[in-house]
């Protein structure tokens, strides 16, 4: 079996669960949006979320970022706590995409 690329592995990883409609960028940054159950009692999976997204990114960003029509962006996200709560979640993604200028 050939040797997995890491860190393209990441950058996919980060682009299909991250980045669908929830980013943004300023300056030489992408900046993703993730609304995660940090609390209540789906905490236990959503903090191991936060820690793949955190590896994923810190990868990235020191093998240099993503390189987006020949200029490279570092990656930065921009996590709520949805409480575990459904309800809570479709607010904070309509928060960010309407207040914080996530598209």
């Amino acid at each position: 079996m050939p040797p997995i690329n890491f860190i393209l592995f990441f950058k996919i990883i980060i682009l299909i669960f991250v980045t669908p409609g929830y980013s943004k960028i300023i300056s030489d940054k992408i900046i993703l949006g993730a609304s995660l159950s940090l609390t209540g009692n789906k905490s236990n999976i959503g903090q191991h979320v936060q820690k793949g997204y955190d590896l994923g990114v810190k990868i990235i960003n020191e093998s240099g970022g993503i390189n987006v029509g020949g200029k490279k962006y570092n990656l930065e996200i921009q996590y709520y706590d949805d409480e575990s709560n459904s309800s809570r979640s479709t607010a904070l993604v309509e928060r960010l995409i309407q207040y914080e200028g996530v598209d």
